[in-house]
């Protein structure tokens, strides 16, 4: 239920004190100048998606998404947010870079990601996907 799911985020954690002040001291030996106020944990909920990769879509009018992670929403955000943010500028994907219709919620994703062309945007897309 959403109750439960609400719960399990706002209130759990799978790592013991130890590992938490350990991870404390390294943040602290990283960055030495800044005084932290608060150290929280939290839980991540991780979506998957039948193709595999996420959708990146304009869903209706002026509603755009990027959704589905698949685990690895995180490590890529950066390219997730590059594509999704030329079809909201430009008004239009990037197609030079890789086909859309990979991660539209229509399509059906059963391989390796095709990327098209050979230019930095590729290269760049190739290194995030």
């Amino acid at each position: 239920s959403v109750p439960s799911i609400q719960n399990w985020f706002n209130y759990s954690s799978s790592l013991s004190t130890a590992t938490i002040n350990e991870m404390k001291q390294m943040l602290q030996g990283i960055f030495p100048s800044i005084q932290f106020e608060q150290f929280m944990v939290k839980p991540c909920i991780v979506c998957y998606t039948p193709k595999g990769l996420p959708t990146i879509d304009e869903i209706e009018p002026n509603l755009f998404v990027v959704a589905g992670g698949n685990g690895h929403g995180a490590g890529k955000s950066d390219a997730f947010g590059w594509l999704i943010a030329k079809l909201v500028v430009d008004g239009k994907w990037p197609t030079h870079v890789i086909d859309h219709s990979l991660f539209t919620k229509q399509s059906d994703w059963t391989g390796k990601v095709p990327l098209i062309g050979n230019d930095r945007h590729a290269k760049r897309a190739e290194s995030k996907l």
